[in-house]
């Protein structure tokens, strides 16, 4: 089968979430049939290259549209544009060289043009949509939110078939985007468990781990408020924070910096890190390092953090919303925990950093749990059979289309 790949993210360095999902699948699609003929367009200064089997195509994005004000009120919208008539442009030359489906995030709404025209299966993968990532940031629901969940709407709409990472999020984009329950179908992501497993422990302090950005919607202030309730009792432990920061703290401030203010004390003995923005190949020693993986967001869409430590054979402290619940299993690979309340946090914390047994023995759970649902091979092959299926029923209503009109 002959599949496109958009990416609104460069799958170079230290790549973002929708990135990191498009390069892992792309690669097991790829191992799993040589058959498959994998293309991933992304934004880039338009090379063209191979890499283990997958061709990538770069599209260079021309300026943002100026418009008086409009950078300002319009940014994401602005930007969506582009990305929009860069992709159909591009995906076209692959339409033409027989392409069987593209598959596109509902983020910046890529294949949204190529939905409308219909000439190939359009595939619309939802990740976390705008009105989303606004709400759990605080921030109110502006008009370029609502133009730009308008592109987000219309390309579900228009797609051939929409899969969710989980039913946490069906819900809430039918919900946010009113659109009809019934149109989006849940298929979890994936993860390599060739490139993340256990390592052999060596002796050291306790670690506990955060992956991903500093922001308010990740929690990240309850996590290192729950910490520094936890510090005195366990003197040798370590909250290591591997992410860049926003500006998503009161007052639009710097996160990174409202942390270094709160958090003063700890910070200066080494008891709090900040490591930044890390590459994604090094992720997999980061989680094979640590001990327990935190992951405080009062709502993940999915969270591939948890499957990243779950495969590594660390147990994760979660919150009990969003998708959490269909990655972890409590009180066997994991503890999830009240949203936003750092008391309960710091006492599951507290729990496995005082039991090394239980702590090693839900890792190894946790990489079971990961190998029998959620291993990248598996995935890709449920992947492909929604390609299929939404393929048959792009033809079939291509044929009705016909007929009527004839």
């Amino acid at each position: 089968m002959r599949i496109c790949l958009l990416s609104p993210e460069s799958c170079r360095g230290g790549a973002g979430g929708i990135a990191t999902y498009t390069d892992n699948l792309a690669r097991a699609l790829v191992e799993g049939d040589e058959n498959n003929e994998v293309t991933v367009v992304l934004p880039g200064k338009g090379g063209r290259y191979r890499q283990k089997g997958i061709s990538y195509r770069e599209i260079p994005l021309p300026p943002r549209l100026h418009i008086p004000m409009g950078n300002r009120y319009f940014g994401n919208t602005l930007a969506a544009i582009p990305f929009i008539l860069a992709c159909r442009r591009e995906v076209n030359e692959l339409i033409d060289a027989g392409l069987d489906v593209v598959e596109s995030p509902e983020w910046m709404a890529g294949g949204l043009l190529l939905a409308l025209e219909g000439r190939v299966p359009v595939i619309t993968r939802l990740h976390t949509h705008l009105r989303l990532v606004r709400r759990l940031n605080g921030l109110p629901i502006d008009l370029d939110a609502r133009f730009f969940s308008f592109l987000e709407r219309s390309l579900i709409l228009h797609s051939s078939l929409v899969l969710s990472n989980s039913s946490a999020l069906a819900w809430e984009c039918a919900r946010d985007l009113d659109l009809p329950h019934g149109i989006i179908e849940v298929l979890p992501l994936g993860i390599d468990t060739k490139v993340f497993f256990p390592r052999e422990a060596q002796p050291k302090k306790p670690v506990i781990l955060y992956l991903g950005r500093l922001e308010r919607r990740k929690g990240v202030d309850v996590l290192a408020e729950a910490f520094a309730l936890i510090a005195e009792q366990f003197p040798s432990s370590t909250l290591v924070l591997a992410g860049t920061s926003t500006q998503t703290a009161t007052g639009q401030r710097d996160f990174k910096e409202e942390l270094l203010e709160t958090h003063a004390e700890l910070v200066r003995k080494g008891r709090m890190v900040f490591l930044g923005g890390v590459p994604y190949g090094d992720i997999p020693e980061l989680c094979a390092g640590c001990d327990i993986l935190a992951a405080p967001s009062p709502f993940e869409a999915f969270g591939m953090v948890y499957l990243e430590a779950m495969a590594s054979g660390k147990p994760v402290v979660g919150c009990n919303s969003g998708g959490a619940p269909e990655v972890v299993v409590p009180g066997k690979t994991g503890i999830l925990v009240k949203p936003r309340e750092p008391g309960e946090m710091a006492e599951a914390l507290a729990f496995l950093l005082s039991n090394d047994r239980l702590r090693a023995e839900m890792g190894r759970q946790a990489r079971e749990h990961v190998l029998q649902h959620f291993e990248s091979g598996r995935i890709a092959q449920r992947t492909l059979a929604f390609y299929l299926r939404a393929r048959e029923n792009w033809r079939l209503r291509k044929r009705e289309a016909y007929v009527e009109a004839a």
